[in-house]
């Protein structure tokens, strides 16, 4: 009789974890029309939507969409057609996983669902904004490095160029180059100041857009080498242009959260 209790509880244990396992689907990015499928009715599928056991998920033509996981597995879908729940469910089991990647997408996912609200990541599209002047680093850069090159497009009819870093609305370098469109600038010397940055390139002596600023954050030393692992799944051959900006800017939140951005770093 205790064998059976036994057996009862382990088969129990099993489909709880398999029922669990089944509602831990989620929408990281799409690109083109997906649509989720409830009966009759469909929804164009966003960031942050949930697939429910009694949804499918439709891509259209030119279509593409990469789910996740509650415990970090992803999986990117490429080729137009209808997904029922349970092919999805299959399709995640099987999906190869690295560690690093397992641990950058259940933050993702940990923080899509389940932090305060006022925690959560952003399930708006990622917007990129115009660069300006500015080219490198561009807007949302991790920089692992202690001399960085700086680089700006030169303005039309002008040769004069100011560059602008600051801190925490404080300017910590500004200075005016001639006739050039790049600097290496010393990176080492700014890090007692802070975590994250802002930069800007503008016509010397003109006025620019107040919110014309370029973000890039600089993370503790210790952090380089699980940065720049979580660095080379955004610069994969097998991910989109807007799905590489989107895992840019997740990425950059979370170094920026867990360094704490602004404190100073000693």
């Amino acid at each position: 009789m205790l064998i059976k209790i036994i057996n009862w509880i382990l088969i129990f244990g099993l489909v709880s974890i398999r029922i669990s396992a089944q509602t831990n689907l989620a929408i990281y990015h799409t690109s083109g029309r997906v649509e989720i499928i409830q009966g009759n009715n469909s929804k164009i599928a966003v960031r942050g939507d949930a697939i429910a056991k009694s949804n499918s998920l439709l891509l259209r033509e030119g279509a593409d969409c990469m789910l996740i996981g509650a415990n970090g597995k992803s999986l990117q879908l490429n080729s137009a057609g209808s997904y029922s729940y349970e092919k999805l469910q299959q399709l995640i089991i099987k999906a190869g996983v690295t560690n690093v990647s397992q641990r950058y997408f259940k933050y993702v996912y940990d923080n899509l669902f389940n932090v305060p609200k006022a925690d959560k990541l952003s399930v708006s599209p990622v917007v990129f904004r115009d660069e300006v002047l500015m080219k490198e680093p561009v807007n949302y850069s991790i920089v692992l490095s202690t001399h960085f090159l700086f680089s700006w497009k030169k303005p039309v009819d002008k040769n004069s160029v100011r560059i602008i870093i600051r801190n925490e609305d404080v300017a910590i370098f500004d200075s005016v180059f001639k006739n050039a469109t790049t600097a290496v600038i010393d990176l080492s010397k700014l890090r007692h100041h802070g975590i994250l940055y802002q930069w800007r390139a503008e016509e010397a002596g003109a006025k620019q857009h107040p919110d014309a600023w370029n973000e890039f954050l600089i993370p503790m030393k210790k952090d380089w080498k699980d940065v720049r692992a979580e660095q080379k799944l955004v610069h994969s051959n097998t991910l989109n242009k807007a799905l590489k900006k989107q895992m840019q800017l997740d990425l950059f939140e979370k170094w920026k959260r867990s360094t704490g951005s602004l404190n100073p770093v000693g």
